[in-house]
């Protein structure tokens, strides 16, 4: 038989195992590895038999194997979240980019299948990722956060491995079929969201609502069904804006279909009901500049935007909504959360919290989720001690390699450099464990982590490329600290000497204000010094909590 070619039988298979999948609402990832010839041949042969309405094709047009998929570059995934995907088919030998393939992964719906191109998995250590290119790794004999992601699909017999062009063939499993077929539905925890929404929507100024939740749960669909409720019960300006407009389509449908014959006019980013309430889209720069009167602001996939600007929605209208996903793709919505929360109390003391468990668009059963979560460590927490189990003297400061960490201990650390920074995404998981000029410390009580210092070491540039920065006609990745106090201070020597950045500093709110942080810097200057670094310093958004700690 034809390498690549799939028998009637086969096809018949896959079909049905995607009906099974469909029926339980669940989803899977299909790691398809070996050569990247057989592996397009064979899916050219396969997509065109699976249901693949709405399909995504991460990797080079030219290669697409499949018409109907919609072809995206990982810069462009951002622009797909809010919307659904039954198939992705993601390329990676072309990169993987973390941050994207976590993101493009939640927007598959029940039934939903993930293709992932690669190597063997006894290959990925050694993989030369492209996209390791733009993160300075490239050059690294072995990648340790690409092993670890092996080791956890070897594990996971979820999983469907594939391997075209040889001759095992592809064991699927065999689904039970469930009580009640599945189905989308509003939740009763929705159900309660929406009510909230719309009582945050007529009721009082200032009572701004954020809504944080996984993928998944139905945000932009409450989001949607409490803005046509809004409009039905006399609200007459409704605005919505996102990074992207991509991003609300989600939204818009359930309102549309919600609203139903009461609409009078309707597009893709507006629409307006027969009483001549308005529900309509502005881009976040258009929205601030334009600012246009409204009673109601929805701002969804909030973590996605700088803070700053979400200030500026938050005191330019008088009831405001968030929506962000609370473990995160596009830039840890905890940690937006966390961040945020200062701001809301401040201005807004009077600010509500509202979130959504249960997921929507797959069942509970699904399997694709906790693989994520656990290949990029998306629902990391924290640890938590009771206040009074914390004693200064119990906290111990000690030297760690990522690597060597077991799972739990790695997601504990990790959890905290999420808290402690809202941009922390899967694409540092990755630069903390392969970096060989990561310096990382933690402090315990017991077995438990209550801070982590990351750092790396930067410089150590020859004189002729120092000068080339200083004069501004070079500049490399990394080094920023390095390169920072050449370029601005006119000090080229700052390039050639060596420093020691710390790039995150994280203690665990029960573990603050007992000198944890100042005992993790002075071990990290203690180590800068025996390993003859020249300096230790740090670049940081100035705050007025930094700045004191």
């Amino acid at each position: 038989m034809t390498p690549g070619v799939l028998t009637a039988e086969e096809l018949d298979a896959w079909q049905s195992f995607q009906r099974g999948l469909m029926l339980r609402g669940e989803r899977r990832l299909v790691l398809v590895e070996g050569e990247r010839a057989p592996a397009l041949s064979w899916l050219s042969h396969l997509l065109p038999a699976l249901a693949a309405e709405s399909g995504v094709w991460v990797g080079p047009d030219t290669d697409r194997p499949f018409e109907a998929l919609t072809p995206m570059a990982p810069k462009q995934i951002r622009q797909w979240l809010g919307r659904e995907s039954s198939v992705v088919v993601w390329d990676g030998w072309q990169g993987n980019p973390p941050d994207a393939f976590a993101a493009l992964s939640g927007t598959l719906k029940a039934g939903g299948l993930l293709f992932w191109l690669m190597p063997p998995l006894d290959q990925w250590s050694n993989f030369p990722d492209p996209d390791y290119a733009r993160t300075g790794l490239d050059d690294l004999p072995e990648h340790p956060f690409a092993a670890r992601m092996a080791d956890l699909l070897a594990a996971d017999s979820e999983v469907i491995r594939v391997k075209p062009g040889q001759s095992a063939s592809v064991h699927l499993p065999l689904l039970a079929k469930p009580d009640q077929p599945f189905s989308v539905q509003t939740t009763d925890d929705q159900h309660a969201l929406i009510d909230r929404l719309v009582q945050f929507g007529l009721g009082r100024r200032r009572r701004p609502v954020v809504v944080t939740a996984d993928r998944g749960r139905g945000k932009s669909a409450a989001l949607g069904l409490a803005a046509a409720e809004m409009l039905r019960q006399g609200r007459r300006q409704i605005l919505v804006t996102a990074p992207s407009r991509d991003n609300v389509a989600t939204l818009f449908r359930h309102a549309r279909d919600s609203l139903g014959d009461d609409i009078l006019t309707a597009s893709e980013s507006a629409l307006e009901n027969r009483a001549g309430g308005r529900l309509r889209y502005l881009a976040v720069r258009d929205l601030l500049a334009e600012k246009p009167e409204a009673e109601v602001v929805l701002v969804d996939e909030a973590a996605a935007l700088p803070a700053a600007l979400l200030k500026q929605i938050l005191l330019g209208w008088p009831r405001v909504a968030f929506s962000s996903t609370v473990h995160g793709y596009e830039g840890a919505g905890r940690g937006f959360a966390i961040r945020f929360r200062q701001v809301l109390d401040r201005e807004t003391p009077h600010w509500q919290a509202l979130t959504l468990s249960a997921p929507i668009r797959w069942s509970t059963t699904d399997a694709l989720e906790p693989l994520i979560s656990r290949l990029f460590l998306l629902a990391a927490d924290s640890p938590e001690l009771a206040p009074e189990t914390v004693d200064a003297a119990d906290v111990i400061i000690e030297p760690i390699v990522p690597r060597q960490l077991d799972d739990q201990q790695l997601s504990e650390a990790f959890g905290l450099l999420v808290d402690a920074h809202y941009r922390t995404t899967p694409a540092d998981l990755r630069q903390w464990l392969d970096a060989t000029a990561a310096r990382s410390w933690r402090a315990r009580v017991g077995d438990t982590t209550v801070g982590i210092l990351w750092g790396v070491i930067e410089g150590g540039l020859s004189p002729e490329l120092a000068e080339q920065i200083t004069l501004g006609q070079r500049r490399l990745r990394g080094h920023l600290l390095s390169q920072s106090l050449a370029s601005h201070s006119g000090f080229p020597e700052a390039a050639s000497q060596q420093c020691l950045r710390v790039t995150r500093i994280a203690v665990a709110d029960h573990a603050r204000r007992l000198g944890v942080g100042r005992r993790l810097v002075a071990k990290a200057r203690q180590a800068a010094t025996k390993e003859d670094l020249d300096t230790v310093g740090t670049s940081f958004g100035g705050s007025e909590e930094l700045l004191q700690f």
